[in-house]
């Protein structure tokens, strides 16, 4: 039997891949955590550079449709142009210092900048940022106008729905079945509402409840699209109980704003950041040796396989960058592992 065409995370992260083979296509992803753990880097890191990469590498034709609800389009770039400064040159930039509030750029870091504008370029033909559209049927529509240029859509039927509204019916094919499409949410507790006529959209909770029933009826199934949600945990997953009880990791209980839409969901990840709570020891791995720079993704939710996975991961910080930790113990024994050595800071 052939392999499937799929966006492989067998190098992202390689102790993960014999839970999860990568991001395939018709399926949807929850990224939740606290305020300020870094879920729109993991996005941003994982489902876009990473996927941009691979399908680039393996010929695999790929649009990356990003709806930036917390953060500019100017402000993702910028961003993104730091991770290439980074990985090119090893050389870290804050996002003030990009954008010239410190006059601290030298002549020589300014020339690989303006060397890897167009790199920046080519990356804006597959990962189109939105940043001016918010409402649940607007990511639709404007999903839909992406899915255009890369398809057919083929009117099927139209029927009249308990309401009365006119419903049309439509298929969809793409012009090369290998075609894969990503569409993230960042963060989905920002979306907007709206004046549906067909149900009500005017609290937040529908608005997410609208965007998830979208997701799974519209972009995935009849679109086979990879579909990412950003939904943070409330805010009182993080109160004196939840410390004192060691209830601090993310979990479906959590999910912030609506948690219903949480049993749609097939991948639901984690990120947690011990240092932030001032916790020494996790997984069995000094957290003050990495400082801020360690960060535990969690497989909270995976309908098709094993759950409950933890990988511990490097957290570059300044960029997007993330890192598969070795273990903390030389395997069968509990000597430290000394591959952490370059992890610490």
């Amino acid at each position: 039997m052939p392999q499937p065409k799929f966006i492989s995370i067998q190098r992202l992260f390689p102790r993960l891949y014999s839970i999860v083979p990568g991001w395939i296509k018709g399926t949807y992803h929850c990224i939740t955590a606290a305020s300020g753990a870094g879920k729109s880097k993991y996005a941003r890191f994982a489902y876009a550079i990473h996927s941009y990469k691979y399908c680039k590498e393996h010929s695999i034709p790929l649009d990356i449709i990003w709806f930036a609800r917390e953060e500019s389009y100017d402000k993702f770039w910028t961003m993104i142009l730091a991770d290439l400064l980074y990985e090119k040159h090893g050389i870290s930039i804050t996002y003030y210092q990009s954008k010239g509030f410190y006059d601290d750029i030298t002549p020589e870091v300014q020339s690989y900048i303006n060397d890897l504008l167009p790199e920046i370029e080519e990356m804006k033909k597959v990962i189109h940022v939105i940043d001016n559209v918010g409402n649940p049927t607007g990511l639709l529509y404007e999903t839909e106008r992406h899915l255009k240029r890369i398809g057919t859509f083929v009117e099927s039927g139209r029927f009249t729905d308990n309401q009365g509204n006119e419903i049309i019916k439509k298929t969809y094919k793409y012009n090369d079945p290998d075609h894969h499409v990503i569409v993230v949410a960042d963060h989905i507790g920002l979306l907007d509402t709206e004046n549906n006529k067909i149900e009500k959209v005017d609290t937040l909770h529908l608005a997410i409840s609208k965007w998830s029933k979208y997701a799974l009826e519209e972009l995935i199934k009849k679109y086979q699209c990879i579909v990412v949600s950003v939904h943070q945990q409330e805010m009182a997953g993080e109160n004196i109980e939840h410390r004192k009880a060691n209830l601090l990791v993310p979990t479906e209980a959590k999910l912030g704003d609506n948690k219903i839409v949480g049993r749609d969901y097939q991948y639901t990840w984690g990120l947690f950041r011990p240092h932030k709570y001032e916790i020494n020891k996790w997984l069995d791995y000094d957290i003050p040796k990495f400082k801020k720079h360690f960060s535990s993704l969690h497989l909270i939710k995976h309908r098709d396989g094993e759950a409950d996975i933890v990988t511990p991961l490097y957290f570059h910080g300044i960029t997007n960058k993330y890192e598969e930790l070795p273990l903390p113990f030389i395997e069968g024994t509990k000597t430290p592992n000394p591959e952490l050595n370059q992890y610490y800071v």
